[in-house]
């Protein structure tokens, strides 16, 4: 006999093994049809789904990141507990490594969930349709848990790279324009009065103000001032940013650029006189473990010094 799925709550929703297939698969029309048709249900559908996918994310991301031992581990000290009790751990693993925040606004279904690093190092985090973002320190992401799956809409603050899972058009809002794709992968710059797109692979259209720009992989965008430049550039080996391997990689770039991106990779603040970075190009590799040898290496060959206190860098002319 069929179960009444109209009696289910979120326990039981976690529970049925075609519902957890559909959350990950979306390969049901019935579970499709029957939020649709039960809109009372989707408040304990949405907090089922978050559940089941804490799961799904999770093991990607540190399969990903090569820890499988770490999650082995998980697994066993839970053998034997139920399958909530295990969506349950996840979803705590998953917040230790990356501070998430769910905003719910009284009076509506709207769920924002918003992934927020705090941390001085790159942060990477799985969507709930197993695209991938990864976010630069001080950057935030924010997307509305209920609607999602269907509009694939993510808000930025800050700085990201996004691996795109092919499906319907995905879309990232900043304040400065958007971006949209269908499935590819994409750097997007949005810090500041600064506002970039970088292309890996697929095709990205950029929407700023009336202009919109289509880029392809090895081509990058960038505005500033109502002036807009589009440019090729070549496709590093491992087609992703330098900002998320260990190091920073620059050729003949302005010091002034280069101090931007250690405050991104670092998450501190930099004040240095103007008048010491008029005309200075830097070219480079620059450490992203560790700060003082990474100010060393941009300071010290344009006769500077630094003072390190806390999180803010003190960069001044060297003293002979």
């Amino acid at each position: 006999m069929k179960p009444d799925f109209t009696k289910y709550d979120v326990e039981d929703f976690v529970s049925d093994e075609s519902f957890v297939s559909w959350v990950n698969n979306r390969d049901s029309e019935f579970w499709a049809r029957f939020v649709q048709d039960h809109p009372e249900k989707r408040d304990q559908i949405a907090l089922a789904e978050k559940l089941v996918g804490a799961l799904t994310q999770k093991e990607v991301a540190l399969s990903q990141r090569a820890k499988a031992g770490t999650w082995n581990k998980i697994e066993k000290s839970i053998s034997g507990t139920s399958i909530v009790r295990r969506l349950f751990i996840a979803a705590s693993v998953a917040a230790a490594c990356l501070a998430v925040f769910y905003v719910t606004g009284l009076g509506t279904q709207s769920q924002n969930v918003i992934l927020a690093n705090n941390g001085k190092e790159a942060k990477e985090e799985v969507l709930p349709d197993q695209s991938i973002v990864v976010l630069t320190p001080g950057a935030t992401l924010e997307y509305d848990a209920e609607t999602y799956m269907s509009d694939r809409k993510v808000a930025l603050k800050g700085r990201a790279f996004f691996e795109v899972q092919k499906g319907s058009p995905f879309a990232v809002t900043t304040h400065q324009g958007t971006v949209e794709v269908l499935g590819t992968s994409f750097d997007v710059d949005a810090m500041s009065g600064n506002f970039q797109v970088v292309c890996y692979t697929g095709k990205v259209r950029v929407s700023h103000m009336d202009t919109k720009v289509l880029l392809t992989p090895g081509e990058q965008t960038a505005f500033g001032k109502n002036e807009q430049n589009k440019e090729p550039f070549d496709l590093p080996a491992n087609l992703q940013p330098d900002w998320i391997s260990s190091y920073l990689a620059f050729e003949n770039e302005s010091l002034e650029n280069v101090i931007r991106e250690i405050e991104n990779a670092y998450n501190v603040q930099v004040e240095v006189e103007p008048s010491l970075l008029n005309g200075v190009k830097h070219s480079g590799h620059v450490v992203k473990d560790d700060i003082e040898k990474a100010l060393t290496s941009i300071t010290w060959p344009h006769h500077l010094t630094f003072e390190l206190e806390g999180d803010v860098v003190k960069i001044v002319n060297k003293v002979d």
